[in-house]
């Protein structure tokens, strides 16, 4: 009889470690693999390279996720071979970073098609909160974030073939836009950021409208 309590008791014990946060010397490895790409800290200098750092631990864990299912394009080949387990820390570690939005002067902003995306981004505002400055949930920080990569984003997700995972209300939308619609909703949304850029917006009459709109989001 005792031999089994020795034996439960060793099993709780490992249960108990299983299941303790992975170190962080164990978590190492995997900083400076997502390092080498998104940059140090997350924050990425490559264009086509989305900013990691403050950005939300839920979106992150999901994102993650996703790769090691095989639902989402891996072209770096390896988000897909990281361990699920350390996903939750990974993922924490970049969302207690502060936003740092992309250099203005490296966005390549078109300000007239910045103001075109405006009107339609009202449709955006019930989970992409205050021009996209707000995030919570599975719903990133879009404000700020590299051009082209919300451009390449959005278009996956614009695709009539795409299998990409997004919310029905979300790809409800994407279908009434076309294509060049969409890049301005991207051009607006990463425009959100920057007051300098509001300011041209708010001194050109034919955008002053539009800019009125939203200007409380900058």
């Amino acid at each position: 009889m005792n031999g089994w309590i020795i034996m439960l008791n060793a099993f709780v014990v490992v249960i108990a470690l299983l299941a303790l946060p992975a170190s962080a010397s164990a978590m190492e490895p995997a900083w400076k693999t997502c390092d080498s790409c998104h940059g140090e800290n997350g924050y990425s200098t490559d264009p086509n390279t989305p900013i990691l750092g403050g950005m939300n631990a839920y979106y992150l864990k999901d994102a993650l996720m996703q790769y090691i299912r095989l639902r989402r394009p891996d072209p770096a080949q390896a988000h897909a071979k990281l361990d699920r387990k350390i996903l939750p820390q990974l993922a924490q570690r970049y969302a207690e970073l502060p936003w740092k939005s992309a250099p203005m002067e490296k966005q390549g902003i078109n300000p007239q098609r910045a103001a075109d995306g405006y009107g339609m981004m009202a449709k955006c505002e019930r989970c992409h909160k205050n021009g996209g400055q707000e995030q919570y949930d599975d719903n990133p920080r879009l404000a700020g974030q590299w051009l082209p990569y919300l451009i390449g984003r959005i278009k996956a997700f614009h695709a009539p073939n795409s299998t990409l995972e997004q919310p029905h209300k979300m790809r409800e939308f994407m279908q009434v836009w076309s294509a060049d619609e969409v890049e301005s909703i991207a051009h607006g949304f990463a425009s959100m950021a920057y007051p300098e850029l509001a300011n041209k917006l708010r001194e050109t009459p034919k955008e002053k409208s539009l800019f009125d709109k939203f200007k409380s989001m900058f």
